[in-house]
């Protein structure tokens, strides 16, 4: 029991450094990071759903705000971590200042999943405050939406900062990710256009990508359909995380230890 208080009082800590670093940053922050959704929201759902009719409660509007609010949370946690930890692993050395204390690889990875969903459920809520104005909401169930944000930090944090220790050369090379990882989510999550309607080899080629089960929760949740296949993204997502949350531990021990 012991250990286990110590270990989060330690990843805490690292919790407690990102909330001070982003306390002077977060003007720039929430403009780069809710500026952009907003006006997508704007773009998408306004101007281009004013030609698209999809039947649903709402119109096009309701349909794609459930969508980019994923996209909001997971490029807030996926570029945050991405360039954060290769400036803390690679310039910066911070994380060789951590290996001297206490603090162990595992509670680094730990404390930054936390601040990172942190920082989904802050972004994402303002998103949903913006949805609930434009009564975008047609469920009490939206309510749980923040636990499917919390639910996003270390699912998209964990592998962004897997690669972005692996990125020792080069600043350069973290956009491999970005551009072969986070933009084919961006267009192929589900977000815009219904992914039912799509041939049957690109929708099992959109279901492996975890953004599209996190869609389709924000989404039930939003419209209160709710059905017992969601507890399988629930369980996709809870398993992707498990599986790819030890990665960003051994790179980082390796990386301290090297």
């Amino acid at each position: 029991m012991s250990m286990a208080i110590g270990t989060l009082r330690r990843s805490a800590s690292i919790w407690r450094r990102e909330a001070l670093v982003w306390r002077h940053l977060y003007r720039t922050s929430i403009l780069l990071n809710f500026g952009q959704p907003l006006m997508w929201l704007v773009a998408f759902g306004l101007a281009l759903g004013s030609y698209i009719s999809l039947g649903r409660p709402g119109g096009y509007l309701s349909f794609v705000a459930p969508g980019l609010l994923a996209i909001t949370a997971m490029n807030v946690v996926t570029f945050d971590t991405l360039f954060g930890t290769w400036i803390k692993a690679h310039q910066w050395g911070v994380y060789d200042a951590v290996a001297t204390t206490p603090v162990s690889p595992g509670e680094v990875v730990l404390g930054n999943f936390v601040w990172e969903s942190t920082r989904a459920v802050l972004y994402g809520g303002v998103f949903m405050l913006v949805m609930a104005l434009l009564g975008l909401f047609h469920s009490p169930w939206g309510l749980l939406l923040p636990l499917v944000l919390a639910a996003m930090g270390p699912l998209f944090s964990g592998p962004a900062m897997a690669w972005a220790i692996l990125c020792k050369r080069s600043f350069h090379h973290l956009f491999y990710y970005t551009e072969l990882v986070v933009s084919p989510m961006f267009f192929f999550s589900g977000a815009f256009f219904p992914v039912e309607r799509l041939p049957a080899y690109l929708q099992a080629a959109i279901w492996i990508t975890p953004l599209y089960h996190v869609v389709t929760l924000a989404r039930s949740l939003t419209y209160g359909t709710l059905s017992w296949s969601l507890l399988v993204d629930v369980a996709y997502i809870a398993a992707l995380t498990l599986a790819l949350a030890p990665l960003a531990v051994r790179l980082l021990n390796r990386q301290l230890t090297s």
